[in-house]
């Protein structure tokens, strides 16, 4: 069981808090873990799924998907993601 969490510092580190956690049956990887298209961050959580979030303090579920383990978003948008079957998806819905 592994726990993954993402925390925020306003002090440059100096001192964190912690925004989301979530237990999932999978290790991290250190992967495209977070991207930045148009606003919005789609931040990638091995064993849950994909998250959104527009300012980094609330975040919501953008695809449940426990099997992806790697996340791309290129400048155009298409979203590319890969699981751990190394089994690759694409969309263009952002």
């Amino acid at each position: 069981m592994s726990v993954h969490k993402i925390f925020k510092s306003k002090d440059n580190g100096e001192h964190y808090t912690e925004l989301y956690s979530v237990r999932t049956n999978t290790w991290t990887s250190k992967l495209n873990v977070c991207n930045y298209y148009k606003g919005t961050y789609y931040m990638i959580i091995p064993g849950k799924g994909i998250l959104r979030t527009m300012d980094l303090i609330n975040f919501e579920e953008f695809w449940n998907n426990t099997e992806l383990l790697s996340l791309f978003i290129d400048h155009n948008g298409v979203l590319i993601a890969r699981d751990l079957r190394n089994q690759i998806f694409y969309s263009k819905e952002l």
